[in-house]
């Protein structure tokens, strides 16, 4: 028979998990997690993109959905209250808006709602670059490249100081990024179909990845349909597939996306205050999934910016994410 005092604890609720939600907002997708305040993630759910620059409103709600259904799956599967002590989000196009202040109030606002009350210094809004430097070196010194749709290098040096070089987006730069990738296929594959350039398997591979049956479709549905950045910044995978079988025009599209990346990080070097070594990593689909631009890359470091050593990422970003809102707890 159960005594007394054991009756009791079990009439008792269970002590409430204390636990940090991280948000790596992009361009394509949004994830968002939640976890514990050893990092140990408790759920991890992804939803819309959340590009501020493309619209606040979209973006948050795109970012209210994501975290709503994180906080939904949390209360399932923990068997104890998930209590929120601080959060981190990472956003696309923040960096170059003033809406950091207004989107904090808004989540403060949401989560309030929900239920989860956090004071304003526990709720950090910060650039989709921050935290990919922060996980890419776990929080160290160093520049970290992020080449996704949009490519930016971003750094931080001892002393704390930061520096960011392109990033502006796929009319004003992004430099090696999936997009630029994309375009300068298109580029190429109409060049060669004219006589203006250079064979390239470009001309049948495009049409096919489209699901068109020549070049010359692709031309109206660029223009009137208006395609988005990331659709073009598909055809990346396909420039990669045909250089690796040998098309030279493939190849020299990947050499000068390498090319451009070396000069953002340069760009950032020279503006921070480094020691004789600078530890260089990146994150994001496109560099990661592409070797080639990775070789470039670190050719091309070694001759204009000795010293740079080119690491793979430790941690993902939204574990940079995480990082930075086990920060927040504590102030």
């Amino acid at each position: 028979m159960a005594s007394f005092y054991t009756q009791k604890m079990r009439l008792l609720p269970p002590n409430p998990m204390d636990a940090l939600l991280a948000v790596d907002g992009g361009g394509t997708t949004t994830r968002c997690v939640i976890a514990d305040d050893t990092l140990d993630v408790l759920v991890s759910v992804s939803g819309e993109p959340t590009a501020v620059a493309r619209g606040l409103d979209s973006a948050l709600t795109a970012l209210f959905a994501v975290v709503e259904q994180a906080l939904n799956e949390a209360v399932q599967r923990s068997p104890a209250p998930v209590v929120l002590r601080a959060a981190c989000l990472g956003l696309s196009g923040i960096s170059t808006t003033d809406a950091g202040p207004r989107v904090q109030q808004a989540i403060i606002r949401f989560l309030l709602d929900r239920g989860q009350s956090l004071p304003a210094q526990s709720v950090r809004v910060v650039s989709d670059s921050e935290i990919a430097l922060v996980g890419a070196l776990s929080g160290k010194p160093g520049i970290v490249l992020i080449v996704g749709t949009g490519a930016t290098a971003v750094g931080r040096d001892a002393k704390g100081d930061s520096f960011r070089a392109d990033g502006w987006g796929w009319l004003l730069g992004d430099a090696g990024s999936g997009f630029a990738i994309g375009r300068s296929a298109l580029r190429a594959a109409f060049a060669s179909l004219d006589g203006r350039g250079a064979e390239t398997r470009l001309v049948s591979a495009i049409p096919a990845h489209f699901g068109v049956s020549s070049l010359e479709e692709i031309v109206p549905r660029v223009y009137f349909d208006a395609w988005t950045p990331a659709r073009i910044a598909t055809l990346a995978p396909v420039v990669v597939r045909l250089a690796d079988e040998g098309d030279r025009v493939c190849s020299q599209i990947l050499y000068r996306a390498g090319v451009a990346l070396a000069k953002s990080v340069c760009a950032v070097k020279r503006r921070l205050a480094f020691g004789p070594q600078v530890d260089v990593s990146y994150q994001g689909s496109v560099i990661q999934k592409t070797p080639m631009i990775r070789r470039v890359l670190q050719d091309t470091l070694l001759k204009e910016a000795p010293g740079c050593r080119l690491l793979a990422p430790e941690r993902e970003p939204i574990e940079g994410a995480l990082l930075l809102a086990r920060e927040a707890m504590f102030y």
